[in-house]
Formats: structure tokens, sequence, C-alpha cells
């Protein structure tokens, strides 16, 4: 993939609803370093939000997004965020109908103010 291209990502808005099952390798994210903004939703929500996820995870999950300032996760399918989630630019969490039982394990630091809706 074109480093150029994936650098200059700024956004990423997935509509699940037509999503049958879709593997999400860590890899994905890792060279998107001015990603601000992750949706996954589904445009059939509420009839829809109960199921599960439709992402699968072959190799698990790495979000290392120093940028990221919004993430809205309908059904985020694990209990916790990974480790390498670094939220110090992050205003808005929202991790509607997820696993999540704990948002992270270490102390990890913010620069700003965050909503969190889980």
């Amino acid at each position: 993939m074109d480093t150029e291209i994936v650098t200059s990502v700024r956004g990423i808005f997935l509509d699940m609803s037509q999503v049958t099952d879709m593997p999400l390798y860590s890899w994905v994210f890792a060279k998107m370093c001015n990603l601000w903004y992750l949706k996954f939703y589904t445009s059939t929500c509420p009839r829809e939000c109960e199921g599960d996820c439709k992402l699968n995870f072959p190799d698990g999950l790495s979000l290392p997004l120093e940028e990221i300032r919004y993430l809205d996760w309908l059904k985020f399918p694990l209990e916790e965020l990974p480790s390498d989630f670094n939220p110090k630019n992050l205003v808005d969490l929202r991790l509607p109908y997820s696993k999540i039982k704990q948002v992270w394990k270490a102390y990890k630091v913010r620069t700003s103010p965050c909503h969190f809706y889980i």
C-alpha cells in the first residue's frame, strides 16, 4: 500500500450493516499516523445493536493511533482497548453495545478533556 496515501488518511467511517465477516489485521492502522476520526457503525441500528461484531482479528488488534481524537466503535468486541492505544489527544470515546469491561489497564496521559460513552 502506498505510504503517502495511508499517512494522509484523516478519518474512517465504516457502515458495518452490509458486512458479514471481515478480518481486520493488526497492521491495518500501523501507518495511519494522522488518523483523527475512526467510526464503525451500522445504519440499521437500533434494530441490530444487540448483535455480534462482524469483524475478526486473526492476529489480535492494534490501535497505535497517537493523533486520534474521536473513536466511535459500535459493538467493540474486546474487553479492553489494546495496550498500544494512546489517548493523549482523545476528545470523544464512544463504545456503545460493546464488550468493554476496562478501558485500559495502565495509566494513560491525555492532554485534553475527554467524553466517554460506553
